[in-house]
Order: C-alpha cells, then sequence, then structure tokens
C-alpha cells in the first residue's frame, strides 16, 4: 500500500491518546488478555539465559505491532486476540525477513544502550534491585538512588533508551503495510518522528502527565481513607490498564503520520 509522510499539529499527541482510551474502552477484555500474554512473555523470558531474554527484547516491536494490528481489527469491526502478536510474521518472504531484521537491530541497539547504563552507573542498578529483594529500609534505598552514579546510570540509560524507541518507532509497520525494506522504514520512521516531533512530544508528556496525575490522587485518596497499605493493589492494577491503552494508542500516530493503515469497510 502507498504511504505518504504528513505533518500534524502538535495538538494531535493529545487526541492519539484519546482515541486510545476510547478504542480500548469498547474492547477492554480483548485487549487486557493480549497484554497479560505479552507480559508473561516477557517475564518469563527474564527467567531464562541471557540470550533467551535478548530474543524477548528483540520480539519488542513485533509485539508492538501486535496491539497497532489489534487496533486496526477493532476499527474495523474483527477479531481482537493474541494470535496477532505472530500474524506479521505470516507474509511473504521480503516482508517478514524486513521485519526479522528490523527486531534484531532494535534487540541489539537496546541491549547496547543498557549496558552503557549498567557501565554509567556502576552497578548500582543491580545493587538496587537486590536491596529491594532484601527488603531493605527505606533509608538504605534513598541514600542508593541519591549517588551520582545511580542518576547518571539513569538518565543515560532514560536517553538512549527513547533515542532507540523514536529511531525504531514506525519501522515495522511501514515493512507491514507500506511493503518498505529494513532501512527505508527505519529512516522513513525517524523522518517522520522528526518532522512531527511536536505531536510526539506531546503525546508522551499527555501520558507522562495522566499516570503522575492518577499516582497523585490514588495516594491522596488513599491516605484520606487510611488505606496506604493499598495502594499496590490499586496503582498496579492501573499502570497495567495505562500500558495496555499505551500499545493500542500506537496505531493512531501511524494512521495520522501515513494515512490509514487499512480503510475501513
Amino acid at each position: 500500500m502507498p504511504l505518504s509522510l504528513r505533518v500534524v499539529p502538535a495538538r494531535q499527541g493529545v487526541t492519539w491518546m484519546r482515541d486510545g482510551f476510547r478504542l480500548f474502552a469498547k474492547h477492554p477484555l480483548q485487549f487486557s488478555l493480549m497484554f497479560v500474554v505479552f507480559l508473561v512473555t516477557v517475564v518469563l523470558g527474564a527467567m531464562l539465559p541471557a540470550l533467551a531474554g535478548l530474543m524477548i527484547m528483540a520480539a519488542a516491536p513485533l509485539f508492538g505491532l501486535g496491539f497497532m494490528l489489534a487496533a486496526e481489527s477493532a476499527l474495523n469491526k474483527g477479531p481482537i486476540h493474541p494470535g496477532l502478536f505472530i500474524k506479521p510474521l505470516m507474509v511473504d518472504a521480503k516482508r517478514r525477513q524486513a521485519l526479522l531484521l528490523i527486531a534484531a537491530a532494535y534487540g541489539l541497539c537496546m541491549f547496547v544502550a543498557l549496558a552503557l547504563g549498567q557501565w554509567a552507573d556502576g552497578g548500582s542498578m543491580l545493587r538496587l534491585q537486590q536491596l529491594q529483594a532484601e527488603q531493605a529500609s527505606p533509608d538504605e534505598i534513598a541514600a542508593l538512588m541519591s549517588t551520582p552514579e545511580f542518576r547518571n546510570g539513569l538518565f543515560i540509560r532514560l536517553l538512549l533508551i527513547s533515542v532507540v524507541s523514536a529511531v525504531f518507532w514506525h519501522a515495522p509497520a511501514l515493512v507491514h503495510w507500506g511493503g518498505q525494506g529494513t532501512a527505508q522504514a527505519v529512516f522513513s520512521s525517524v523522518v517522520a518522528v522528526w518532522r512531527n516531533r511536536g505531536a510526539y512530544i506531546v503525546f508522551m508528556l499527555s501520558w507522562l502527565g495522566i499516570a503522575i496525575l492518577f499516582g497523585s490522587l490514588t495516594a491522596l485518596a488513599l491516605a484520606v481513607l487510611g488505606l496506604q497499605n493499598l495502594a499496590g493493589m490499586v496503582i498496579i492494577p492501573g499502570a497495567l490498564i495505562f500500558s495496555t491503552v499505551y500499545f493500542v494508542s500506537m496505531l493512531f500516530p501511524f494512521n495520522d503520520c501515513f494515512g490509514n493503515s487499512a480503510p475501513a469497510p
């Protein structure tokens, strides 16, 4: 399908998030099931040897494309199920090879980003995970997180992960719907994100704002009710729902920047 790059106003970033919530509200159980399958796969991959974990990391673009296919199917009154995660690979050999190359490049870039972050923090993140597993005191954890090494490592991780995500943002979808090759899809993705950077910044800031607002209001409500010990039972499900809606909303930036993924019947 021929695609053409469009430039959208910055305020469109809020619309993308809103459309994600609207679509999720129509099919909450189906989309939630897909996210549970995705989350279980990631958790199981983290328990496997390093090579298997790297493969799970590399598969992230394919999972994202699976959610986009689910959103597209929902818009066209079609089915929504975890089988859509493997649908991107059930195509012609050329597109399948391009998708696998994108996945491999993404996994390698993410591995390098995390490795540089670990080098920068001198092992502080691993130490934090150890303290949390040992149920260390809040003061001890706070002291570790206040060190320059921890802050530098966290900043480098966030910066590099953001750059890698921006580079590969639309690449899988451009291969699947646009039939582009690996290099062309990555280049087109970079150009689209850069030319529409205002909308993408607003999009990400909108998600950050709603997450902070939800956490703050939840903490305030529980404090007023004297139920602070139930914070995890409220915040964790909320975070899972927001994460699911985020993946669902990924289709709308693509549609606005390159044209609809598929015409409505």
